[in-house]
Parts: structure tokens; sequence; C-alpha cells
């Protein structure tokens, strides 16, 4: 089962849990799905680690898909999918809108609840074989997450993952987490799990980094409870505007800005490998060389810069306590985090295929 962004409440996760252990079938769970974490459903949170680690994601090829709420944001997921093309894939979409990733071989126009329980009613004990397919998602998972830990509470400097988990743990009970496109979600999709039921949302645009102060503002002014935001340098340059809102309306958001001076995620796909040759600094790293301090402050915001674990950890217990927004610009260097992730993957890959 695939759980995408916006899969989420208390009672799909029961249904989705009743399913699950009735038919052996594995959760594999997108952080914006808000399914990570619910009692009774231990999903698999790094699947995305997992299925980028050859062994594993060559053996284990899927038969059957079933697919809930959107597309997720893995591109290792979508690389298995159509690798392995299963006999059967099966959308669930109550709208029937579209599906970009044009994997799925029939879409249901069914509410998912419902759905699941009927279909819960009709399963009997699950067979072996899944079983064991089921397991065997369990224990890697389980590996991965361990390594994951390890090198989190390892780190000597303040990589993306370690901030993003950190602001998901700061969260009050009742709050939503809003995740910009890029380097943001998918640092939530590796780290984050053990928050229950934490709410996550992510629109990831056109271009990766439309919108994301002005859509986090709309969720705090809908009532969404405390509200958060973790995004790039560059997502924040291109809508700071948006924290006009939060000074006009007496809106609050705490907005942690992962500041790499340009696009860090870059670093991670295959052109770096071009550099010069392709102008690889000016025209995809992009930096800017702003200080990103004065223009929140130009907004009414608090702005707050932390380069060490601790300072990040005050700065959002402050940050929390006051009725104002606040920025927290945390420097991150792209060279080291992309060591970080690579180091993961490949102890990661070698535990897999042990």
């Amino acid at each position: 089962m695939i759980a995408g962004p916006g899969a989420g409440d208390d009672a799909l996760a029961e249904a989705i849990a009743r399913f699950s252990k009735g038919t052996g079938w594995p959760v594999l769970a997108d952080a914006t799905s808000s399914l990570r974490g619910h009692e009774g459903l231990d999903p698999i949170a790094h699947f995305d680690a997992l299925l980028r680690a050859p062994s594993f994601a060559d053996g284990h090829r899927p038969e059957a898909v079933l697919q809930l709420g959107a597309t997720p944001v893995s591109k290792s997921l979508r690389l298995w999918l159509e690798a392995h093309e299963p006999s059967v894939y099966l959308r669930v979409d109550p709208g029937g809108g579209f599906e970009p990733s044009r994997l799925a071989s029939d879409t249901l126009r069914a509410e998912p609840v419902r759905l699941l329980g009927d279909l819960s009613a009709l399963l009997e004990s699950p067979r072996q074989r899944s079983l064991e397919w089921s397991r065997a998602f369990v224990a890697a998972n389980e590996r991965a997450h361990g390594l994951l830990q390890e090198e989190l509470a390892c780190a000597r400097a303040l990589v993306s993952p370690v901030v993003a988990l950190a602001l998901a743990r700061s969260l009050p009970d009742d709050g939503l987490l809003y995740a910009a496109n890029s380097l943001a979600v998918r640092d939530l999709d590796t780290c984050l799990r053990e928050r229950a039921g934490q709410r996550v949302l992510c629109n990831r645009g056109a271009n990766g980094i439309v919108g994301k102060v002005s859509s986090a503002l709309g969720a705090a002014a809908a009532g969404q409870g405390p509200v958060a935001l973790l995004c790039g340098d560059l997502a924040f340059l291109h809508d700071v505007g948006g924290l006009l809102a939060a000074h006009r309306l007496g809106l609050r958001l705490v907005c942690v800005v992962l500041n790499d001076d340009g696009g860090g995620i870059f670093s991670h796909l295959p052109i770096a490998k071009q550099g010069q040759a392709v102008g690889f600094e000016a025209l995809f790293r992009t930096p800017h060389g702003l200080e990103l301090g004065p223009a929140a402050e130009l907004y009414g915001a608090r702005y707050e810069r932390c380069e060490s674990a601790e300072a990040l950890r005050i700065a959002l217990k402050g940050a929390w306590a006051r009725s104002e927004s606040t920025v927290i610009e945390v420097p991150i260097d792209p060279t080291r985090d992309l060591s970080f992730s690579t180091r993961i993957l490949d102890r990661l890959r070698a535990a897999l295929a042990a």
C-alpha cells in the first residue's frame, strides 16, 4: 500500500491498519500523508532510502499496489514502480482527478475509509508469503531507522535533516508543519517517523518554490493551530512578501529557513558533475549572498540565526512562546549536507546487501 500526500486522518489510519493486518501488505507512507506514528499503524517511513539500495529494490518487486492520496514525493519509489511494473496498480481517488505519474492501471472513485472497511470485512488470514513480504520491509525499515538515528546523533554540525527533525519535534501537539518543496520536504520524508498523527502539508507548485510563505500563513489564517514552515532560502526569498499577511492580520508563523545560499538540491543531482561546463554554480546553484535578517524584520517578524543544535533548540522554544512571527535562519553547508546523505545511503546499501 502507498499513502501519498493528503491521505491521512484518524479514521483512514484505522481503516488502513485493519486492511494491512488483514492482507499482510506493508504501508509505504509519505511524510505528507500525516499517517506516520499513528497508534496501531506502523508504516514504512524510510522506504525512499530502502528503494535506493539495489539489493532491496530488485529483491522486492511488487505484484499489486493500492495507492491512497496524491503522488508521493519519493523519486526512488516512482523509479522502482516503473522498473518493476505491478500487474495491478489501483489508485483510490473519490474525485477521479488527474494522475501525473501515469503508473496506475485503474482509478477507483470510492471513499477510502468505506472501501477499505468493506474489503477488510471480506478478508481471511493473510497468506504466509504476504506476511514474509511485509516482515522484510519492516526489518529493513528498522535497520534504516537505526542507521539514520545513529548518524543524526553523531552529526557535529547542523545538516538539513537534523534541522527538519528538530523543528518537527518542537511543534505543539496541535501544530501543523508546512514543508516547502525541494530539500525541505525530502528531509522530512527521510527523518520524520515518531510523531503520532503529525499534520504535514506541502504544495509542490509548478517550479517548487512558489508561494510557500503565503501558503503556510493561509493555513494559520484558517485556524489550523500553530503553524511552522520549513523552507530553503530561495523559497523564502521568492515569497518573502507573504510575511506582510502576518503583519496585517496578526498571524503567527514559525519559519525555519535552511540557507545553503542557493539551490542546494542541485548538488544531489547528476548535473552537478558537469561543473563549469554547464555553468553549474551560476545557473543551477544560483548563490545570492543575501542577508535574510533585514527582510524578515522589514515585515515585523523576529529574526534569529542559529549555527548549533543548542541554539536552534532555544530559538524554537522561544518562537513557540511568543505571539509574533519568527524567522529562524540556519546556515547549511551544501557539501556537508551531500556528504551526510551519501554516507547514510552507502551504509544502508552495505547493510542490506550483507
